[in-house]
C-alpha cells in the first residue's frame, strides 16, 4: 500500500514540476511581448516589489511560530551574495527575453548550468571524475549551444533577423542568467545551512534588483508604468513567479532528485510550445531541432552521472 501511495506522490511530483515549466513558459513568452512597449527596469522593479511584498507576508506569519536564533557573522556575505546573483539571474532573464527567442533563452541559460557545474566539480573542486559519457554530453550541448547562437545571429531563429548587436546582448544576457542561478542555488544552501528558512531567503533576495531597476528607471517612468500595467505585472508577479516557485518546491519534494532533473530539463521544449501562441514569435524547425538535440545529451548526461555514482556506491559496500 505505502509502495502504491509512494508511485502516486511521484506521479503528482512530476506533474508539479512540468506545470512550473509551463507556467514558465506561458510567463516568458508574455513578458517577451510586454517588454516590446513597457520600460524593462521599470518592469523589473514592480514586479519583484510585488513578490517581495508577497514573501514578507509570508515571512511575518511564520516568524510568530519560530523560535528567533543568533545570526553568523558569514550570513552577511551569503545574503549579499544572494541578492547580487538573483539580480543577475532576473536581470539577465528579462533583458535576453526583449531581445532574443524564448526558448533560445531558456535552452541557453539552463544548458550553462550543468556545463558550469561540471567545470566546477571536475576542474576546480577535483570532487569528481568526468566519464566518457559525461563528456560526450557536455561537447554536444555545447555545439547545441553554438548552433543556437549561430541561427539567433544569423536570423534564421523564431524571430527572423534581428540586429547582431541586440543578438549579442540577448544571448550574453541569457548566460548571465544561467550562470546566477547556479551560484544562487550554492548561496541559497549555505543561507539554509546556517538556519535561514526559505521563506526568508525569499523576502530580502530581491532588494538588490529592486533598488538597482528604481534608479535605473526613475520616478517618472516607475509611476507611468504602474499606472498603465500594474495590474498586469502583479498577475505576472503572482501567477509567473510566486505560484510558480511553490508548485516547484512541491514537486521538488514529492520525487527523487535525479527525476527532478530530468522534468526540469524539459523546460525549453515548454518555452517553445509556449511561444507558438504568440503572434510575435514564428515556428522555427532549427530551433526545435537543437533544443530537442540538447535535451536528449542532457539527459544522457544526468543518466550516465546517476550510473557512475550508483557503482560508486556499489564498489563502497562490497569493499565494506
Amino acid at each position: 500500500m505505502e509502495n502504491v501511495t509512494s508511485q502516486k506522490g511521484s506521479r503528482f511530483g512530476v506533474g508539479y514540476i512540468l506545470i512550473f515549466n509551463l507556467l514558465s513558459g506561458i510567463q516568458a513568452v508574455y513578458l517577451s511581448g510586454l517588454l516590446q512597449k513597457a520600460n524593462l527596469f521599470a518592469t523589473i522593479t514592480i514586479t519583484f516589489f510585488f513578490v517581495s511584498v508577497f514573501f514578507m507576508g509570508v515571512s511575518f506569519f511564520y516568524k510568530k511560530k519560530e523560535q528567533p536564533q543568533a545570526a553568523p557573522e558569514s550570513k552577511f556575505y551569503n545574503v549579499l551574495a544572494i541578492n547580487l546573483t538573483t539580480a543577475g539571474s532576473w536581470l539577465g532573464f528579462f533583458v535576453a527575453l526583449k531581445y532574443i527567442e524564448p526558448a533560445v533563452v531558456s535552452a541557453l541559460a539552463n544548458a550553462i548550468g550543468p556545463l558550469l557545474m561540471l567545470f566546477i566539480t571536475v576542474k576546480i573542486y577535483k570532487s569528481d571524475r568526468l566519464s566518457r559519457a559525461e563528456a560526450f554530453a557536455a561537447t554536444g550541448v555545447f555545439v547545441c549551444m553554438l548552433m543556437m547562437i549561430r541561427s539567433t545571429i544569423n536570423g534564421t531563429s523564431a524571430l527572423g533577423n534581428i540586429s547582431k548587436e541586440h543578438a549579442i546582448i540577448g544571448i550574453g544576457m541569457a548566460f548571465l542568467c544561467g550562470l546566477s542561478m547556479v551560484l544562487n542555488t550554492v548561496f541559497s544552501k549555505r543561507l539554509n545551512n546556517q538556519g535561514v528558512k526559505p521563506h526568508s531567503i525569499m523576502t530580502f533576495r530581491f532588494v538588490l534588483i529592486v533598488l538597482v531597476g528604481a534608479y535605473i528607471a526613475g520616478y517618472q517612468e516607475i509611476w507611468a508604468t504602474l499606472q498603465q500595467y500594474w495590474l498586469t505585472l502583479l498577475l505576472v508577479a503572482l501567477l509567473g513567479n510566486v505560484l510558480p516557485l511553490y508548485i516547484l518546491q512541491v514537486g521538488i519534494s514529492k520525487v527523487q532528485p535525479l527525476v527532478v532533473s530530468f522534468a526540469l530539463v524539459l523546460a525549453p521544449l515548454f518555452y517553445f510550445l509556449s511561444q507558438q501562441f504568440s503572434q510575435r514569435v514564428a515556428f522555427s524547425a532549427e530551433t526545435l531541432t537543437w533544443i530537442l538535440c540538447s535535451l536528449l545529451l542532457l539527459s544522457w548526461g544526468i543518466v550516465a552521472k546517476s550510473r557512475a555514482k550508483n557503482l560508486l556506491a556499489q564498489s563502497v559496500e562490497v569493499k565494506e
